[in-house]
């Protein structure tokens, strides 16, 4: 349960406090919906949003048990280091991450990875 004093109408925690900017709610979440049309498969997205939001959320790593090939594990591992520390990527790191992806795919991943930290960070620290 949030700490806020307010809480916007809405079907689960986040809405009801993210809701509190509706405009800043809906422009987010358009974003996010858009994120598989950048070339990222879906299944690859919501492995790093997992990875993401367990490792700030101080919880096992969830995607140890998924089937996840080698393009996908190159991306959990960048969304790991992304949300731990970006200045700790290395050339090797975007090395993996070429092999498998574009530079359009990339822009989408890190896209993803952002929003995914930024996402986890709100609902971290509103206790939602």
């Amino acid at each position: 349960m949030t700490w806020l004093r307010e809480q916007a109408a809405g079907g689960t925690a986040l809405d009801r406090v993210f809701g509190l900017r509706p405009n800043a709610y809906a422009r987010f979440t358009e974003l996010l919906d858009a994120l598989p049309a950048g070339g990222v498969d879906e299944s690859t997205l919501d492995a790093c949003h997992a990875r993401i939001d367990a490792l700030l959320r101080f919880e096992p790593d969830p995607t140890t048990a998924l089937d996840l090939d080698d393009a996908q594990r190159a991306a959990v591992g960048y969304a790991e280091q992304y949300a731990l520390d970006p200045h700790g990527l290395r050339d090797s790191d975007f090395e993996a991450l070429h092999d498998h992806f574009t530079d359009a795919q990339l822009a989408t991943l890190t896209l993803a990875v952002a929003m995914y930290d930024a996402l986890a960070r709100f609902s971290v620290a509103l206790e939602v």
